[in-house]
């Protein structure tokens, strides 16, 4: 019996938001991501995309005048990068998506954040299958064979976190490690994206350009210096120690606080952060070794979140005698990489009625001895949020295992026979087996021969190999053959007494 089960609607009730539903989807499941970020819900659509997807937003609280702004994922720089926005509206649907990432965030007619959300969109490439091989009925217990193949569908990815935006209360952390002689020569910025006008922190100028002395300070190098909103300490480089280190918010002989508020306002998860190192005077060379930039606050959805930019060993020439904008170095520090979502595929033997199945979601092949007793099917189905069975194929598959009960056959034959006989058949009323014991000639035909056994009792044995094996005994008593004389009694008259006969066969 082969039970094929097709998929055709949705995979699974259970969306990961109901706020964020796909009403055309041709099935769903639910994201495996192996960041800290919560599960969503996968949309799945069959491979005859570019069919466009659809996704409707729907509030659960606020008050009416919802605005809702729509992100898309950007695999590239591995952020969320603006794709919509609807206002003063109940609901809001957005349509001809392909397969992507997807996030709304809704705010209530107060200005209040009451809802943030994430969907994937997925195009299914191949379907899924799954077969298992027919069950030959045993008497020991059935071999179980199953092929399977989980399909395929467009990529989907651990997601950056939720819009950071830059204010008063986010900690801002920038670090620098370099080589360079004469420290007093150089100046530390910031520089925040395109994104939000590339706005420019001064960290700590050069120290000729804020009143001090061009070249107070000839040591050498930089290592790990770090400059943070959380830090009250100050660097003066013509008096710190070298190789410049530490973590310090304000500079110079004044102890000037570094003015960090043209950054409010900025999402720190959009790409483009920079470091710009200026070489205010001549003659003297270096390289930017390492940075790290690091963003931590609550993000737009009420979470605690974290954005960290880090470059090591870059190599990064430091330009001398740069000291304007547009002449110093400067260096963009790339984005921490996007990561696929690992595809969670798994299988599932089971049995009806219940069987235990030793390795049921490890081994495809398995020899269940001894098997069931009953007949009884046995299911291979697909786990896990592979393709689904959205678009066709099938998630599982069944066969039905009979069990067969050992038979006995019925033997027949002559069982008492002289030595002199000539030999004879042995009859089974099941017919395949095979004759053994003394006096058999013919093992296949059961020829017995009473001269080849001798006198005595013979234990004869019928085997059979199919359906089930088994071994069945028939006794057969030979005696011996003997010439009978007749002892010579004499002559008798008629009328004399009965005489008893001798022979010489008792």
């Amino acid at each position: 019996m082969k039970n094929l089960l097709l998929f055709s609607a949705i995979l699974l009730a259970t969306n990961g938001f109901a706020q964020l539903t796909c009403p055309d989807a041709d099935g769903s499941a639910l994201t495996t991501y192996s960041s800290t970020a919560t599960n969503d819900s996968i949309y799945f659509y069959c491979n005859n995309l570019p069919t466009p997807g659809t996704l409707t937003a729907t509030p659960e609280s606020g008050v009416a005048g919802w605005t809702f702004v729509w992100q898309q994922y950007n695999q590239p720089t591995n952020s969320w990068v603006a794709l919509s926005t609807a206002t003063n509206v109940p609901n809001s649907t957005i349509t001809n998506l392909s397969p992507n990432g997807y996030r709304v965030t809704i705010t209530d007619g107060l200005g209040v954040i009451v809802g943030c959300y994430r969907a994937w969109i997925s195009n299914v490439l191949t379907d899924p299958f799954v077969d298992v091989d027919p069950i030959v009925p045993s008497c020991s217990g059935p071999t179980l064979n199953g092929t399977i193949n989980y399909g395929t569908s467009t990529a989907i990815y651990n997601p950056p976190s939720d819009p950071l935006i830059i204010d008063i209360n986010t900690v801002i952390t920038v670090c620098f490690t370099a080589t360079h002689t004469f420290v007093s020569d150089l100046g530390f910025y910031l520089v925040g994206p395109a994104a939000c006008g590339s706005p420019v922190i001064a960290l700590s100028p050069n120290p000729g350009s804020i009143g001090q002395g061009p070249t107070c300070n000839s040591g050498d190098n930089i290592n790990n210096l770090c400059f943070s909103t959380s830090s009250l300490s100050n660097l003066n480089i013509c008096t710190a120690a070298v190789p410049l280190s530490g973590t310090f918010g304000t500079y110079g002989a004044t102890a000037t606080p570094i003015n960090w508020t043209a950054l409010y306002g900025c999402d720190a998860n959009q790409p483009g952060w920079k470091v710009q190192i200026y070489d205010c005077i001549g003659a003297d060379v270096g390289t930017l070794q390492s940075t790290n930039i690091t963003f931590s606050g609550i993000s737009v959805c009420g979470s605690p979140t974290s954005v960290n930019y880090s470059a090591t060993g870059i190599n990064s020439t430091i330009n001398d005698n740069s000291c304007t904008p547009a002449s110093a170095s400067i260096y963009t520090v790339p984005v921490t990489p996007a990561t696929l979502m690992p595809t969670t595929n798994g299988f599932l033997w089971t049995a009806n009625p219940y069987f235990y199945i030793a390795d049921s979601t490890t081994q495809l092949n398995i020899v269940l001895n001894p098997g069931p007793s009953v007949p009884t099917v046995f299911t291979l189905t697909l786990t896990g949020n592979g393709a689904g069975g959205a678009c066709g194929g099938n998630m599982e598959d069944s066969e039905l295992y009979t069990p067969l009960a050992p038979v006995t056959p019925l033997l027949s034959g002559n069982q008492n026979a002289c030595e002199s006989d000539v030999p004879y058949q042995l009859n089974s009323d099941i017919a395949g087996g095979t004759w053994s014991g003394n006096g058999i000639i013919d093992p296949t035909n059961g020829i017995f021969d009473p001269s080849t056994a001798g006198p005595g009792t013979h234990n004869i044995t019928y085997s059979l190999v199919n359906p089930c094996p088994s071994n069945t005994v028939i006794q057969i008593t030979v005696v011996s053959s003997q010439v009978i004389v007749i002892q010579n009694p004499g002559s008798f008259c008629s009328d004399e007494s009965p005489v008893n006969l001798q022979s010489n066969f008792p």
